[in-house]
């Protein structure tokens, strides 16, 4: 396992180097600082269509008597100033994504609940041109059936689906590239152990997120995320689980404010008690951004 988490640092230690740049407005670093305690804004920016991301918001599912609830945050604790444009940082993340029922006289009950934890390295590199950021995270995920997956008439679980044991333990190592208002991000994540057993081990990740037009009238600005993820799942082959969404981030500020958007997903269920199963769907979803 050590072998393994060296190996990671390598990699992560050297991309370092890659080229990168930023718009000044997005980025909020005090280079007379040396080191910062809990600094306002996250090195490494998420791609918020990735699911397997802390958001604060929910997701209505169109057609379906279905929302998801997302609670969580991810906060940068440290961070090291090593130049103008090379920066180092260490943080934790904690949330949760939950799949609810909506039902008459305002009723939600839970079907499931997924937790994630974590902490993570991070580092920026940049140019006149390109900015280039990197995150190694360590994490853990587990899911967990509840009280709107059981009948208590019948005291029977709902379509005979009992609850069992669902846990994740990985490395993952990812990198974006900032050119203007385009962020495109690629990487791997590394299972080092699970529960139940998957058949691999090593699965991929691509996306973007593009901020194409500005309304000034409406302090908004119209964006559109992509998101895919390579992996085997439970298969000896390979599948694609697809995510996009486009929609309004209101606000005069990229990293910060409230999105609107349409969100369409296509793969593997994103909720461990179910991930036996695929999923489509297409939501309308709100998110505040911190």
């Amino acid at each position: 396992m050590k072998k393994i988490l060296f190996f990671f640092l390598i990699i992560f230690a050297s991309n370092t180097f890659a080229q990168e740049s930023s718009k000044p407005a997005q980025d909020n670093f005090d280079v007379a600082v040396k080191i910062e305690l809990f600094p306002i804004d996250l090195l490494y920016k998420p791609n918020y269509t990735n699911p397997f991301e802390a958001k604060i918001g929910t997701q209505f599912t169109l057609n379906e008597n279905k929302l998801q609830l997302d609670i969580g945050t991810a906060k940068d604790i440290l961070r090291y100033y090593h130049s103008p444009n090379l920066h180092f940082g260490f943080g934790a993340e904690f949330f949760t994504w939950t799949m609810l029922k909506s039902e008459s006289d305002f009723k939600f009950p839970v079907v499931t609940v997924d937790y994630f934890f974590g902490i993570y390295f991070s580092n920026l590199y940049r140019t006149e041109s390109f900015t280039i950021r990197n995150r190694l995270r360590v994490g853990h995920i587990s899911a967990h059936l509840v009280d709107g997956s059981y009948d208590v008439l019948t005291n029977k679980w709902n379509n005979n689906l009992l609850p069992f044991v669902y846990s994740r333990e990985f490395l993952e190592l990812s990198t974006s590239l900032d050119y203007d208002y385009l962020r495109t991000y690629f990487g791997f994540n590394y299972l080092f152990h699970t529960i139940p057993s998957e058949e691999g081990k090593i699965n991929f990740n691509l996306g973007s997120e593009v901020f194409i037009y500005r309304l000034e009238e409406l302090h908004s600005t119209i964006f559109i995320g992509l998101d895919l993820k390579l992996l085997k799942g439970y298969s000896a082959k390979y599948r694609a689980d697809k995510n996009f969404t486009v929609g309004f981030h209101i606000g005069d500020k990229v990293q910060t404010g409230l999105r609107v958007y349409y969100q369409y997903y296509s793969g593997g269920n994103i909720h461990g008690e179910f991930s036996y199963q695929s999923d489509k769907r297409s939501s309308i979803g709100v998110n505040l951004v911190f």
